[in-house]
């Protein structure tokens, strides 16, 4: 009875003072201790001649505790060593909680041990009992625990060198896994490039030859939506093949990623959706600016601005703009080259004297043909080519005057031609001032405009 009060006494110490003793102590002794100590106790009592029995006894029990601590050393390190195959991200956090686990086990023993050995220098009188916190009621229950955390920390210290090289091996594993996932991902990425190459240089230069103009309409889109659709699939069945697991990360991540890069992911969306669609070098008005395009790339475009919409500071002309694509989903892209590279001009004329109508017609129409046969021939040819992928192809421009009488009596003629994109003024400048040459030569007066 003595004996009980001395040890709830002296677990209430230990827990008001936090030693660590005793939360190791929940798995140090593990082991029933009960006959170690019966022979350590008669060890002690026995004389010399007797001395070796009990030695052996000592011996064999301590071998019986070390089966039994192996076993349970072993039942900690057991997911290691399971038949279980588990991913190599998955099996190097299980090795590390084990290598955690095990050099915590380790760490507490070793503490546990010195506690004991403190205590032990009290019983053979090396020391004092004074100031000292003890854990144990007898000398012969001292040795005994002595024995199980000397085993236990022999056992710890391999299981743990060995989980260490383990863990080494397992990170070694990952990484090659890893630089070879990567390769695989290039190695799609190649195939996903060359896939989509060989659809552009079909749908370009394959389809667009076919006469009929339905026909090639639809085989063209046909042929672009079974390729993507194609790609997709095999990309998804690839991926859910190889590995299974990254489905549910995917999802995750991907609401994330689509959540905070929402602006970022148009932009792709837009390059990739009008990448075809312009090119360097040609006018486009895109997010109210009206330019030519100087670079296109995943995020933006870059636009040499010729003019743009309400612009107060004319000095903006000239100037570079970076506008981002996601421009291209949210608002409207006016590609000027994407029929030809000419745009349609108009130059209206008035004559004083409608009488003189016929001599004025034959003039601009000489004037017209004169100064723009050769931008009518090549934007014609530009748009034929262009508009092949198209279903339905607008007229070909070229020159053309009208006639129209206003309210006062006046004729108005209205010349129209296709001029280059960029040097509309420089050709109605030039045709401007071949009108009123030949008009001064003939006596044709210029009608003024009444406000």
């Amino acid at each position: 009875m003595h004996r009980l009060r001395s040890a709830l006494l002296l677990g209430s110490v230990f827990l008001a003072f936090a030693v660590p003793f005793s939360a190791a102590a929940e798995t140090a002794y593990n082991v029933d201790i009960s006959h170690l100590q019966s022979y350590e106790q008669q060890y002690l009592k026995a004389s010399e001649g007797n001395k070796a029995y009990y030695q052996n006894l000592i011996d064999r029990e301590t071998q019986n505790i070390r089966s039994q601590l192996q076993d349970q050393i072993n039942t900690l390190v057991q997911p290691s060593s399971g038949n279980q195959v588990l991913e190599p991200g998955q099996a190097v956090q299980n090795e590390r909680s084990i290598v955690a686990d095990l050099e915590s086990r380790l760490n507490e023993s070793t503490v546990d041990l010195n506690i004991l050995k403190n205590e032990e220098q009290v019983y053979t009188g090396q020391k004092s009992g004074s100031g000292v916190y003890m854990t144990t009621t007898s000398y012969p229950e001292l040795l005994a625990k002595k024995v199980v955390l000397e085993q236990q920390i022999d056992l710890l210290t391999s299981a743990l060198s060995a989980q260490q090289d383990r863990l080494q091996q397992l990170v070694s594993t990952q990484q090659s896994q890893s630089m070879q996932a990567l390769y695989i991902v290039l190695w799609y990425l190649a195939i996903i490039f060359a896939v989509l190459w060989g659809e552009y240089l079909i749908r370009s230069y394959v389809l667009v030859r076919i006469p009929q103009r339905g026909l090639r309409y639809a085989l063209s889109k046909i042929f672009t939506l079974l390729v993507y659709i194609s790609l997709l699939f095999w990309v998804i069945q690839r991926i859910y093949t190889s590995y299974p697991g990254l489905g549910t990360v995917f999802a995750v991540i991907g609401a994330a990623l689509v959540f905070m890069f929402q602006d970022v992911i148009k932009s792709l969306l837009g390059w990739f959706t009008y990448k075809g669609s312009i090119r360097l070098g040609q006018r486009v008005t895109l997010g109210g600016y009206t330019g030519d395009v100087l670079d296109i790339d995943m995020l933006f475009t870059t636009i040499l601005v010729a003019r743009a919409q309400n612009m107060d500071d004319p000095s903006q002309a000239g100037k570079v703009v970076r506008v981002p694509n996601l421009f291209l989903l949210t608002g409207a892209l006016l590609n000027w080259s994407s029929t030809s590279d000419f745009e349609s001009v108009e130059i209206p004329i008035r004559i004083e004297d409608g009488r003189q109508w016929e001599v004025a017609q034959r003039i601009l129409e000489e004037i017209l043909r004169e100064e723009t046969l050769q931008y009518v021939e090549e934007a014609r040819r530009q748009m034929q080519r262009r508009m092949r992928g198209f279903y339905h192809s607008q007229v070909s421009p070229s020159q053309r005057v009208y006639m129209d009488l206003q309210n006062d009596g006046k004729l108005l003629f209205l010349l129209c031609f296709p001029a280059p994109i960029g040097q509309r003024r420089v050709v109605m400048t030039r045709i401007l001032q071949h009108i009123i040459r030949r008009f001064d030569t003939e006596k044709i007066r210029l009608g003024e405009e009444k406000g």
